[in-house]
């Protein structure tokens, strides 16, 4: 057997909505719309932290401009010592070499003075007198034999200087009345140079003299430029190009 069909049963009647008017579904709508806004933040933080960044920027840049402050006084001090090292050095070097020129002054007085106040003359050579030709005799009455004159020898002429043999050219920078101290300026110039140094005596107006001479040469253009950088280093007061003896 089969159910009977059941008869169809209605819905029940929704409820009816509420009436609202028109102005209260505003009011509705605007406080639905405040409820969900969100409220605004405290700036305060904010504030807080920029003024925290900005100190911390402007304490960053009195730092680096103090510290570059720093490093150049210490760079303009530095230079300051070595410039005033390089003027006691070279015043010491003016010193020095004013001392050597006083010291060479003070042997030559000293050398004059031992002389009288002016160098000695040299003696004039002795010249050999020629004797005169015995005239002959004349002869004997009678007609004897007359004896042929004697010839008297002429006078022997003295011969000449024998060239001193050299050994290329040298440069001569000074001349000293000591050999001692002569030996004592070639040993000085012939350290500061790297030159090889050599006394040779001289005779300077019948005074005995000690050259001192520095370096060996074959070419003389070579060595005149030595002596021009000589002069140029105020080494040496004097620098002239000679012949340097065996």
């Amino acid at each position: 057997m089969t159910d009977p069909k059941k008869p169809d049963q209605p819905e029940p009647p929704k409820p009816a909505a509420p009436y609202l008017s028109s102005k209260l579904r505003e009011k509705l709508a605007e406080a639905d719309e405040k409820e969900w806004t969100p409220g605004s933040s405290n700036p305060l933080p904010g504030i807080i932290g920029t003024i925290v960044i900005v100190g911390i920027l402007v304490a960053t840049f009195m730092w680096w401009q103090s510290s570059t402050k720093k490093q150049e006084a210490a760079r303009a001090a530095a230079a300051a010592a070595a410039a005033r090292a390089d003027s006691i050095v070279t015043a010491a070097r003016a010193e020095s070499l004013a001392a050597v020129a006083r010291a060479d002054s003070a042997a030559r007085a000293d050398s004059l003075m031992a002389h009288g106040g002016k160098r000695p003359k040299p003696s004039p050579a002795k010249t050999a007198a020629t004797p005169a030709t015995t005239p002959a005799k004349p002869a004997p009455a009678g007609g004897g034999a007359t004896k042929p004159a004697t010839a008297t020898p002429a006078a022997a002429t003295p011969a000449a200087p024998k060239a001193t043999p050299t050994d290329g050219l040298g440069i001569a920078v000074g001349e000293y009345m000591m050999e001692d101290r002569a030996n004592t300026e070639k040993d000085r110039l012939a350290a500061s140079t790297g030159l090889v140094g050599k006394v040779v005596p001289i005779n300077d107006g019948g005074t005995t003299m000690y050259r001192v001479i520095l370096g060996k040469w074959s070419s003389r253009a070579a060595a005149e430029a030595r002596a021009t950088s000589l002069i140029d280093s105020s080494l040496v007061h004097e620098a002239k190009v000679v012949a340097r003896p065996k």
